[in-house]
C-alpha cells in the first residue's frame, strides 16, 4: 500500500473512531494519540524503522482491543498494519 492509500487509511479510522460512541473515553484517545503519532512518523522523509516498526505493534494491541465491538474499526486497523509490515516495518 502506497503512502497516499496508508494516510487514507489514517483518514478512514479516525472517522470510524468519531462515530463509535460505544468507545470508551481514553480508549479513544490512545487511539488518536496512535494515529496522531504514526502520521508524524509518515511525514518523516527517513522513517526510522524502530518508532515506525513500535508503532504497527501499537496498532496491533489497538486491533485486539476492538476485534469483537467494533469489526469495521478492527478491520481498518488490521489493514494498516498489513501495508505497514509489506513497507518493512
Amino acid at each position: 500500500m502506497a503512502l497516499q492509500a496508508i494516510q487514507e487509511t489514517i483518514a478512514k479510522l479516525r472517522k470510524a473512531l468519531d462515530e463509535a460512541n460505544d468507545l470508551q473515553p481514553e480508549t479513544r484517545t490512545s487511539m488518536q494519540a496512535e494515529l496522531d503519532r504514526l502520521e508524524v512518523l509518515l511525514s518523516n522523509d527517513k522513517l526510522p524503522a524502530d518508532e515506525l516498526q513500535s508503532a504497527g505493534s501499537q496498532l496491533q494491541q489497538l486491533l485486539l482491543t476492538f476485534e469483537t465491538k467494533h469489526p469495521q474499526v478492527t478491520g481498518l486497523i488490521a489493514g494498516l498494519a498489513e501495508s505497514l509490515a509489506n513497507l518493512g516495518i
